[in-house]
């Protein structure tokens, strides 16, 4: 045994995010304060666009650190959140672990009594590889679409709306 570091591993978890946390909160307060929950609802969501935004800065950022210490950053991904990675994305993943950004993608599994957590496959990619699958997303809008859509969302808000440029 020593107390010197011989090498070490780098992972990283990578959950979704949900909407509306507060409701989710506010669900487990009802609960256990003893409250029947099922008959009333508590909106809420996920929101893995913005869970996935953060984490490629982060992948990215964090992958150019590694490479340049020529070691691997393993990520733990849930499969819904990395399928939703891949298809927006679309990077070309190496089967396996031999890139920097090893990607350990879960799922879980019901069985007969139970949901358990199963390793469904490992793919790698390098920071390069990522950088321009995010240079060439597939699913920039089309500006005149996202004119439109702007344009309609301001119309349904111009009751609220009241510019005052002059006091």
């Amino acid at each position: 045994m020593s107390d010197e570091i011989d090498d070490f591993v780098i992972i990283e978890f990578q959950t979704d995010q949900t909407t509306s946390t507060g409701k989710l909160v506010q669900a487990m307060r009802d609960f256990m304060s003893g409250q029947d929950v099922t008959a009333v609802y508590y909106p809420s969501g996920m929101n893995t666009y913005d869970t996935l935004k953060r984490s490629y800065t982060q992948m990215l950022n964090k992958g150019v650190v590694v490479e340049k210490w020529a070691q691997r950053i393993y990520r733990v991904f849930q499969e819904y959140v990395f399928a939703n990675l891949s298809s927006r994305y679309q990077p070309a993943f190496t089967p396996g672990s031999s890139d920097t950004n090893v990607f350990a993608v879960y799922d879980l599994i019901l069985s007969p009594e139970e949901y358990q957590l199963t390793l469904q496959r490992f793919v790698s990619a390098s920071v390069d590889t990522l950088f321009a699958a995010l240079r060439q997303n597939p699913n920039v809008p089309d500006k005149d679409r996202f004119i439109a859509r702007l344009e309609a969302r301001i119309e349904r808000q111009r009751p609220r709306l009241r510019l005052d440029f002059c006091k």
